[in-house]
């Protein structure tokens, strides 16, 4: 576990930051949010306002992302059959009014989100085939950061995925250090990425701390209630760094997609939707629609082992926010009859795995934020108290290990402690 005196500085960041923010600011005034020995080196050519991130945006499309808060030419070294190719990325700049935790932030955090001009680079490879591995290097203005993407197997193929939710600083840290080395192809992420109810905690900041998993893996995340707070931060932060991902086209207004990886169809759901045709339970969900279709074009298509559902707010659980019980009685029964065997839910700041109607639920959201009580429900719903199989009050990570129609599930802690493991059949 994190050492107990990282909770202290957090608190003492807490108190700080709110007492700053009561000051007055400006918010267009920018800050170097240098250390006083910082500042006696050199300064780096630009700000990296978002780390490099690649993902899936179509079958055998992928893209890598990084964005600067200067608008500077980047270029990225892509290796592919021992081959180096350098290759411009193409930056798009947008003014934003998002910030946190200050505007002009504040000197002792070492990131925040900052309004102002930004620009997004990307490049996108078209052609990747199935287990290529790509070595990439981008140089930052610091010692250059590499890695490599591994395109999906042949369906039925083996490949690592990981799994983690409700991600806050500093306790993520350890998180994703613990987590990357597993190296991992592809990494899901179940909502609540950051949380404006900590100062230290920043979508820049988020970036930086995943980066022992991004540097091997395609990340793809579903969407949290925290994703939706203040200052634009839906559509300026989530939105705008993760729009047009997946390997389908959803519908127009949707923050849900498909990504199908080496014969698995993984299907991010919107638990946390504002727009009323889009929320699950609603009458005429276009969502729901939308989820049933995929799963009736997954059972018809042969390249298709398993459907993989994976989204925020559980709708099996003990812990300390129960069961979404009214989104249960739509999705259990659609999973039901369509055979999905696994699905993978976050929002309560722990871990469980539980199974219903042969269906394995797993809920981790040990990404970092503070943790939440696993008995918490025990004695409200005692009927599904044999369901559980499996609990850990812990920060942490799922490992899943996806091979010819089954997948080895591994619960680490962040401190690479393993506190479960199953098989689960998902034919």
């Amino acid at each position: 576990m994190r050492d107990p005196t990282a909770r202290v500085a957090w608190v003492f960041a807490l108190v700080l930051s709110m007492f700053s923010m009561g000051c007055g600011t400006d918010p267009k005034a920018r800050s170097t949010h240098d250390s006083a020995d910082e500042a006696k080196a050199e300064p780096a050519p630009f700000h990296v306002s978002f780390a490099p991130y690649w993902q899936w945006i179509g079958p055998g499309v992928a893209r890598l992302r990084v964005e600067t808060l200067e608008d500077v030419q980047l270029n990225v070294t892509i290796r592919r059959d021992g081959t180096d190719e350098t290759v411009p990325m193409v930056g798009t700049a947008v003014d934003l009014t998002h910030f946190w935790p200050t505007p002009e932030g504040i000197e002792e955090f070492e990131h925040n989100d900052l309004p102002g001009p930004h620009v997004l680079h990307e490049v996108v490879l078209s052609d990747v085939g199935e287990g290529e591995v790509i070595g990439w290097q981008l140089d930052l203005g610091m010692d250059p950061i590499e890695g490599t993407l591994t395109g999906p197997p042949a369906p039925g193929g083996a490949f690592r995925a990981l799994f983690v939710g409700d991600t806050m600083s500093p306790f993520s840290d350890g998180v994703f250090q613990a987590a990357g080395t597993n190296l991992a192809e592809l990494v899901l992420h179940g909502g609540d990425m950051q949380y404006q109810s900590n100062p230290a905690d920043t979508w820049e900041g988020l970036s930086w701390a995943m980066m022992p998993v991004n540097t091997t893996a395609a990340m793809h995340p579903s969407v949290g209630n925290h994703e939706q707070e203040r200052n634009n931060e839906m559509d300026e932060m989530y939105r705008r760094l993760f729009v047009d991902i997946g390997t389908d086209v959803p519908p127009i207004g949707a923050d849900y997609y498909r990504l199908d990886h080496g014969g698995v169809r993984f299907l991010a759901l919107d638990s946390e939707a504002d727009a009323l045709e889009h929320q699950l339970t609603a009458p005429d969900s276009i969502q729901l629609a939308w989820l049933e279709a995929e799963l009736l074009d997954a059972a018809d298509d042969p390249n298709i082992v398993a459907v993989v559902p994976f989204f925020h707010r559980p709708i099996y659980t003990l812990a300390a926010h129960g069961p979404q019980t009214e989104m249960r009685a739509v999705l259990h029964p659609l999973f039901v009859e369509h055979g999905v065997k696994l699905v993978l839910q976050a929002h309560n700041h722990s871990y469980e795995r539980m199974v219903a109607d042969g269906i394995t639920y797993i809920t981790d959201g040990g990404g970092g934020a503070l943790l939440s009580d696993i008995t918490a429900q025990l004695e409200a719903i005692p009927e599904e108290v044999e369901l559980r199989q499996a609990a850990s009050q812990t920060f942490g990570f799922t490992v899943l290990d996806f091979d010819d129609g089954t997948v080895a599930l591994t619960r680490f802690d962040d401190d690479g402690v393993q506190v479960d493991a199953a098989t689960v059949s998902l034919r």
